[in-house]
């Protein structure tokens, strides 16, 4: 039976949810390499709320490259993102309403704050 890593080769899309999912995502190397294998062959990968994120400065970048943001880093008070263009991940499988085309944003401190 398939587990873990494996069954990704066949997904379609993944959802995070879970804490410090920076850090789960890449403290695997074989998970990280079947994430990265998925978004790069235009499957979905999603992360809801702290799975956003990672306390430790050194997860960000690869969960950058992974998802375009994170929140996170020693103060967490910041999120970082790469900007991206919205796209459907299959032509066989159409948005399911018209506001799942949306880009991800992320609100860094200065711009929640009106600074």
């Amino acid at each position: 039976m398939k587990e873990g890593p494996e069954l990704l080769e066949r997904a379609d899309g993944v959802v995070l949810f879970l804490c410090e999912g920076a850090k789960w995502a890449q403290n695997d190397p074989k998970r990280s390499e079947a994430l990265n294998r998925l978004a790069k062959r235009g499957g979905g990968v999603v992360g809801l709320h702290w799975a956003l994120g990672t306390k430790e400065a050194a997860n960000i970048e690869g969960f950058l490259n992974l998802l375009g943001g994170c929140h996170g880093g020693p103060d967490r008070n910041t999120a970082y993102s790469k900007p991206r263009r919205s796209r459907t991940a299959s032509k066989r499988l159409p948005p399911v309403s018209r506001h799942s085309r949306c880009a991800m944003s992320f609100i860094t401190p200065e711009v929640h704050q009106g600074g």
